[in-house]
């Protein structure tokens, strides 16, 4: 295997770019197309969520609008085929009608694979930081 080059990264970046807006503006649809069809979401305290399918139904039931994600330390490695993102986030969301705003912030990882020559996520994960320490 041949290790990942600055391509690759660049373009790993953009997928995470185009994921980030794309939830922002809610669109589910264009998130999951930045996925593989047999996708992996590990929802923490959830069962594991196998497909788009799955992924869609779990995105679709958010009563949530997000105002702002902002994220930092992120670290893209991998191979010519196989790539992992992680990175801390602060995510700004309120419920649906509520006048004040909340923040969760934790970690995530992304793993990729590549896709007819697209980088696409093939498992979703993340961990809330535990707000009572």
């Amino acid at each position: 295997m041949i290790r990942m080059n600055e391509s690759d990264r660049n373009a790993v970046c953009q997928v995470h770019a185009r994921w980030i807006q794309a939830e922002l503006r809610g669109d589910c649809e264009a998130v999951l197309d930045l996925c593989t069809d047999d996708v992996r979401w590990l929802v923490p305290d959830s069962p594991v969520l196998e497909g788009k399918n799955a992924a869609r139904r779990f995105l679709g039931s958010r009563s949530v609008s997000l105002d702002r994600i902002d994220t930092t330390d992120v670290r893209i490695e991998g191979t010519d085929a196989l790539a992992y993102k992680t990175c801390r986030y602060e995510t700004h969301f309120g419920e649906h009608g509520a006048a004040e705003s909340m923040i969760a912030r934790g970690t995530h990882l992304w793993i990729l694979r590549r896709v007819q020559g697209r980088w696409k996520v093939a498992l979703v994960t993340w961990q809330p930081e535990d707000e009572s320490v």
